[in-house]
């Protein structure tokens, strides 16, 4: 990352990307209270600090902006599951299943999603959803991928066919939103303010943030909004591309 950021500045790329897995793969192998995780978290910040002085080092470092997020928090398994063909059948049905929620698909078959949907509500740790009844502020509803019914398992449980996958790690993530499924995000460089602190936010709205410090037009129709994140933005970024 660095070499590219030290190109001349007719073919230095304006977007770099870097994912580490490390804080993913100890979370799910030991949990997110372990000792590992502790570890690991000191091994990513050591990393992300040299990475950062290696910036400062640079002619033009104090053009750099660096955005730090992670897509999802994580929470231990407490060894609740629900097996859906215990309280339904569900021959023929596409099932779809991610160990923390499962989509149903009838084929437009409504009088037998109704009776799998009066079924599955006598399932305990799960909450069930026709497309119609889930939550507007997942924002999943209209999408074409998700199923006829969604089911939801309470955090910390999960659900599964039978002969489907069992989720085998000790935590794992992608339950409801929820304060242990939230993200981290931290901003710094020429058009963020230093020492802002701001309420949760949707991780949508991190893509017309960065669209605007690259001087780019978002494209349109998306869900997220720069005014969400107003409050982190310089003075000068602020009037260069927030809504007048």
């Amino acid at each position: 990352m660095i070499g590219w950021l030290r190109m001349p500045e007719a073919g230095r790329p304006h977007v770099i990307t870097l994912y580490f897995p490390h804080t993913d793969d100890a979370g799910h192998r030991q949990g997110p209270d372990s000792p590992a995780i502790n570890r690991t978290v000191a091994q990513m910040d050591s990393v992300l600090g040299r990475l950062l002085d290696r910036i400062d080092e640079l002619p033009h470092g104090d053009q750099v902006h660096v955005i730090v997020v992670s897509d999802h928090g994580m929470t231990r398994r407490d060894g609740r599951q629900v097996i859906l063909d215990d309280w339904a059948d569900l021959d023929g049905v596409v099932v779809v299943s991610a160990t923390t929620l499962a989509h149903l698909h009838f084929h437009g078959d409504s009088a037998r999603r109704d009776a799998v949907k009066r079924s599955l509500d006598r399932a305990p740790h799960v909450r069930v959803f026709l497309r119609d009844e889930i939550p507007v502020e997942w924002g999943v509803k209209d999408n074409p991928r998700i199923g006829d019914i969604l089911i939801v398992a309470d955090e910390s449980a999960i659900v599964r066919r039978r002969d489907g996958r069992a989720e085998m790690n000790p935590a794992t993530h992608g339950w409801a939103p929820s304060t242990s499924m939230h993200g981290i995000f931290v901003a710094a460089g020429p058009g963020i303010r230093s020492g802002v602190r701001i309420p949760a936010f949707e991780n949508i709205h991190v893509y017309p943030l960065m669209a605007g410090l690259l001087g780019l037009e978002p494209a349109p129709g998306i869900d997220g909004r720069i005014a969400v994140l107003a409050p982190i933005l310089a003075r000068s970024a602020a009037r260069q591309f927030l809504p007048r």
